[in-house]
């Protein structure tokens, strides 16, 4: 599955492309032992940071997607801050 999301990252043309890559990554990699998932879910998060009209619900799913990385982790504490 890696390889095909490195290679999705590569093709990405624009910060919308690379949003949905990293988003992806996030989700195809949740219940991985290593740390992809927050790494493509912090990398969603500068992403999104710099991206203009971006909404609050956009932004929430985002916040909800690194939180469900971290709780899957057993890092609960830091799923809620």
């Amino acid at each position: 599955m890696r390889a095909p999301l490195a290679e999705a990252q590569t093709l990405a043309d624009g910060d919308s492309e690379r949003l949905t890559v990293a988003v992806l990554g996030a989700r195809a990699t949740m219940f991985d032992a290593d740390d992809a998932a927050l790494r493509y879910a912090d990398q969603a998060s500068a992403l999104i940071a710099t991206m203009a009209g971006v909404t609050k619900d956009k932004r929430g799913e985002l916040r909800t997607l690194r939180a469900r990385v971290l709780l899957n982790r057993g890092e609960h504490k830091a799923a809620y801050d």
